[in-house]
């Protein structure tokens, strides 16, 4: 498994990670965005969204602890996109 090294200065407001493999293997797997309120994660590299059952599970987990207010907003939040490479 890679390690993760976080950018804070590219593509706010999301988190982006850099997916450095660990030794032996050189170089890196891709960057990555996170959406900080909603969960979704991009890969950055052709700009694609992810998603895996773990991942819709974890997101299902975020948006329970959405209030009422919260989630009148969730469908805007989610159409938010990183700046792609």
């Amino acid at each position: 498994m890679g390690a993760f090294d976080y950018d804070s200065n590219l593509s706010p407001p999301f988190f982006v990670f850099y997916g450095v493999n660990q030794p032996p293997v050189e170089g890196s797997f891709g960057y990555f965005a996170v959406n900080p309120w909603t969960g979704d994660v991009w890969a950055l590299w052709g700009c694609r969204k992810l998603s895996t059952r773990a991942l819709r599970k974890s997101q299902a987990e975020i948006r329970k602890r959405f209030t009422r207010e919260e989630l009148k907003q969730y469908a805007r939040l989610r159409r938010i996109k990183p700046e792609c490479i």
